[in-house]
């Protein structure tokens, strides 16, 4: 009996089946019988050529879906109950009904533009699939590269994970934590915002937290106006927060430091953090506001480029949180999550001409116009690279 017929009988074991192969280019199903369609696929589900051994009998694929095989040939194409998704894209056929939900991303991605860390078995939205520590039953035969390989992983960080003393020596019926003990709690912190304050515009708002999308300057200052409590960033906004230089900066040091990283290449891993941000551009030098000399920003047209930015009035400093999911493979996809508070009140640290201007202009929108002061600005979105 040749290779390939051990493999689909399924006498060779699937640990060393998985030692022996390029696992950094495909994910393992556990919910798909081994003896009847071994998944070697894409990370959005596309079959690998020449790789497919299902003898027809098995409907199910890529996360548990079922195969609609006579769209475009065998694991081609994938049916929900709300979508029909085709692997070879990564996109589905139809709008997600959930859009609206998702304004920062295009209404035909899939898996949240993240199938290492999302599952969608309904074609709705993309569920988390870490929100628990993962964690394996060891097999008889099995070894410690072999599992480190099923999971994207290496022998050295799971025995980190597990305080293995010899990696030559794990034992049948034993259970592995297979995925970074560490990510529940911070996933968990990356997705938080602060609390929402009690508004403080004059128009009365309706009980709970009142949210508005908004997609430029005017939106936002229309959620202002009326009281809105969080005002989440879509459309051209968001589009300008994404293409500020110093948030094109920050993107590039987050990927610095994920290409540095000794796991880069060599397993799947994440990298989380925050930053403050100044988005708007850098106003003119000097400190002496409105003295006529050199130092006076006022002269400088960079300063009144700045003014003239609607990032500088929607979140002149906002923090920007980041969630980095590199693949063994060494794609990088990185969630973002920002948030500010429209408060265009002076500050501490600023100096004492620039608090004079903040309130003056705080006066006449928030105390004048009845501009809520804590209505909190927010933007998600994703890019993988």
């Amino acid at each position: 009996m040749n290779t390939l017929q051990n493999i689909a009988n399924d006498t060779i074991p699937k640990s060393l089946l998985l030692a022996s192969c390029k696992v950094e280019t495909m994910f393992w199903n556990s919910n798909v019988s081994t003896t009847s369609n071994p998944p070697y696929q894409y990370h959005f589900g596309m079959p690998m050529p020449g790789r497919n051994m299902n003898n027809g009998d098995y409907r199910y694929g890529f996360g548990g879906q079922e195969m609609d095989n006579e769209i475009a040939g065998n694991g081609n194409s994938y049916t929900a109950e709300f979508w029909q998704y085709d692997p070879r894209l990564g996109r589905r056929w139809n709008v997600d009904p959930m859009s609206g939900k998702y304004a920062w991303q295009s209404p035909y991605a899939a898996f949240n533009n993240n199938p290492i860390y999302f599952n969608d078995p309904l074609g709705l939205e993309g569920e988390e699939g870490n929100k628990k520590v993962q964690k394996h039953t060891i097999a008889s035969g099995e070894t410690l590269t072999g599992i480190a390989n099923q999971y994207n992983t290496s022998v050295e960080t799971l025995a980190k994970w597990n305080n293995i003393a010899d990696v030559n020596k794990i034992y049948a019926g034993n259970e592995l934590i297979v995925s970074d003990p560490t990510r529940p709690a911070k996933h968990t912190s990356f997705e938080s915002y602060p609390a929402v304050q009690e508004s403080t515009g004059w128009t009365s708002g309706s009980p709970g937290t009142q949210e508005m999308t908004v997609n430029n300057g005017v939106d936002l200052a229309q959620a202002s106006l009326q009281n809105y409590d969080v005002a989440n960033l879509g459309g051209g906004l968001l589009d300008a927060v994404q293409a500020d230089p110093d948030m094109v900066s920050f993107q590039e040091q987050i990927l610095t430091d994920v290409k540095t990283d000794p796991r880069y290449g060599n397993e799947a891993f994440f990298l989380s953090g925050f930053d403050v941000r100044e988005f708007g551009g850098q106003r003119g030098s000097g400190n002496d506001w409105f003295s006529g000399g050199d130092n006076d920003p006022v002269l400088k047209k960079e300063t009144w480029q700045v003014a003239a930015n609607q990032l500088t009035w929607a979140l002149r400093h906002a923090t920007v949180k980041y969630w980095a999911e590199v693949g063994r493979d060494g794609t990088i996809t990185i969630q973002y999550r920002l948030y500010d508070t429209l408060d265009l009140s002076g500050s501490k640290g600023r100096s004492g001409a620039y608090n004079t201007i903040s309130e003056g202009l705080g006066f006449f929108y928030h105390t004048m116009a009845g501009g809520n002061k804590n209505l909190q600005t927010r933007g998600q979105w994703s890019v993988t690279k």
